[in-house]
């Protein structure tokens, strides 16, 4: 895995590996400049090339408004066994910067037991939300 050489995905977009883990050996808190234009497919493939350790040590480095889209465009296995290492209000905050699209990819390798857990945390938040919307503008909804 940690060859040392560029590495290419399907996408041909090439994340240099050897940087990538330089900066984790150096206990790097912020993503050094010839790493700042990473995509998010490339933060996937970097992801799916490192130890879970450093996938770890890498993944608080990463933008919070692209961790939806990183984990999205990693390979399903990769995906499941990094959700696995995070906690569940990890996963809950991400889902909720995520599209659609991306929170049905990122719940999609998870057991069921899981995602319902992970919905109704959602769903809670949401009506939480609206009412407390709700109490503050009472007269801005009307009921149709």
């Amino acid at each position: 895995r940690n060859s040392g050489y560029l590495i290419m995905n399907i996408t041909t977009q090439v994340i240099d590996l050897p940087v990538v883990i330089a900066m984790l050996d150096d206990g790097s808190k912020v993503i050094p400049d010839e790493l700042s234009s990473y995509t998010p497919t490339q933060w996937a493939t970097a992801l799916e090339s490192l130890t879970p350790a450093q996938r770890l040590k890498l993944w608080p480095l990463i933008d919070s408004q692209i961790e939806s889209s990183v984990l999205s465009n990693m390979r399903e296995d990769a995906r499941l066994l990094f959700l696995e290492s995070l906690s569940t209000q990890s996963v809950e905050k991400i889902l909720q910067t995520a599209t659609n699209a991306e929170a049905v990819e990122i719940l999609n390798v998870l057991p069921q037991k899981t995602v319902n857990k992970l919905i109704n945390k959602l769903v809670y938040g949401i009506f939480i939300n609206f009412y407390i919307l709700f109490s503050i503008f009472p007269t801005s909804f009307s009921l149709i």
